[in-house]
């Protein structure tokens, strides 16, 4: 059953496609509900985003409001028995896309999540405008370090964000005896002033594994119930990302997941950020045959023959004085020998046999089946990183077949209380 709750001047409204007479009465005034869908980034894993689509309303809905307000203020549940045990599906705005003799087509709106990484300072050479001031995850050597305004007739820097017991050089020699660090800013000045460039080594004060970096991430984003793990082996993996561009903190979390082949989404603004591992563990699994289901497929994506990293490598030199950074390919090779499309990730580590594990990882993921399921609409819903397992008999298959695969993308579609999910995993004949 879909359960909306409306607000219209000051007052709200409970409706649905049907009367229904639960705890409260909800009136048949709901025209069509766009299927919602969480649609993940990538096929090797990333942030599942969510698409809530339309809303129509049946014109009389409006018959003491007319025209239709421009925007309203809406909760949508689905509930299988009673009006308690509502599961949430939307909260936020709607705004008015267009009337028609049998509807009113509303779209559905929710704010996001808009938060900046980088903060931002004075630049120290024209002294009005901003820069932004780069942050490191994991470890660095020999970074670039912002210059700030001079603290007096000293130069003064960022540290980038490291603990406190980081190197600083100057053109590659140690200078950290020069320095003095300002309280409480992130920041130090040298006396005296250093005659070349200033770069800094360290650990991040922000994180330095992949699974600090996510309780800090969501603590960043405003999670009030901030992160839950779900099964993921690789929390303890190392991460290096020098952050010198502005992103917004849920393009940052997933462009890290996808790093290590997971999946992640949020039950609301101020829910809980979930990650799930792909191909590991799964914090739940249902099990389906031929007869609980309306469909199933199978597909393959493109075969890819390399997935890729760059390592970025600084090492001082004495002869000349000076910091030389070279790149350092890692790349592992699939066994699809007839592909050409590549994958290019971030490298996490500063050893390259980790920065393979990590690769290998969404190799494997990536040469698994895209299989999709629809069944009848269950509750509570299955969600992203939720395994199915199925077995299909003969009538659909030319044999019978065993299905496994993981949700990356979900759509629930109400008016026909189905559910469509797809994922990578395997098939085996039985």
């Amino acid at each position: 059953m879909l359960l909306v709750y409306l607000t219209m001047d000051s007052t709200t409204y409970r409706i649905s496609t049907e009367l229904l007479t639960l705890e409260n009465p909800f009136l048949p005034k709901i025209y069509s509900f766009t299927s919602p869908r969480r649609t993940c980034t990538s096929d090797y894993g990333g942030l599942c985003n969510v698409n809530y689509g339309k809303i129509s309303f049946m014109p009389d809905f409006f018959e003491d409001d007319w025209p239709p307000p421009k925007e309203l203020e809406m909760e949508a549940y689905y509930s299988n028995s009673t009006e308690a045990s509502k599961q949430l599906i939307f909260e936020g705005m709607i705004y008015l896309t267009g009337l028609y003799k049998d509807r009113v087509e509303y779209n559905l709106f929710t704010e996001g999540i808009t938060t900046n990484v980088l903060s931002t300072s004075v630049s120290y050479a024209s002294g009005t405008d901003s820069v932004e001031v780069p942050m490191i995850l994991g470890t660095t050597s020999y970074f670039p370090a912002l210059r700030l305004q001079n603290n007096g007739s000293y130069y003064n820097f960022h540290d980038a964000y490291l603990t406190s017991s980081y190197t600083i050089y100057d053109d590659g020699v140690d200078i950290t005896a020069n320095a003095t660090k300002n309280a409480g800013t992130n920041s130090f000045y040298l006396n005296p002033n250093p005659a070349g460039t200033v770069s800094i080594s360290g650990t991040s004060s922000k994180a330095t594994t992949f699974g600090n970096f996510l309780t800090w991430a969501a603590s960043q984003a405003g999670f009030a119930g901030a992160l839950t793990f779900l099964s993921v082996a690789v929390g303890t993996s190392t991460i290096k990302k020098e952050i010198t561009n502005q992103i917004k903190i849920m393009d940052l979390i997933d462009d890290v997941i996808k790093d290590f082949g997971c999946v992640a989404y949020y039950t609301n603004l101020a829910g809980f950020l979930i990650v799930v591992e792909l191909n590991e563990s799964y914090h739940s699994t249902s099990t389906y045959n031929e007869y609980e289901i309306f469909n199933a497929s199978i597909s393959h994506n493109p075969p890819v023959k390399n997935v890729s990293a760059t390592l970025l490598n600084r090492v001082a030199k004495t002869d000349p004085v000076n910091v030389v950074e070279t790149e350092i390919p890692v790349t592992v090779t699939t066994s699809e020998s007839y592909a050409v499309d590549e994958i290019t990730l971030n490298a996490n580590s500063t050893s390259t046999t980790t920065i393979q594990t990590d690769l290998q990882r969404v190799a494997d993921i990536q040469g698994l089946a895209l299989i999709s399921a629809t069944i009848p609409l269950e509750f509570p819903f299955p969600l992203p990183g939720t395994r199915f397992q199925i077995s299909i008999t003969e009538d659909s298959f030319l044999q019978a077949m065993d299905l496994d695969f993981t949700i990356t993308d979900i759509t629930y579609n109400f008016d026909k209380e189905e559910i469509t999910a797809e994922g990578p995993g395997t098939y085996t004949s039985t």
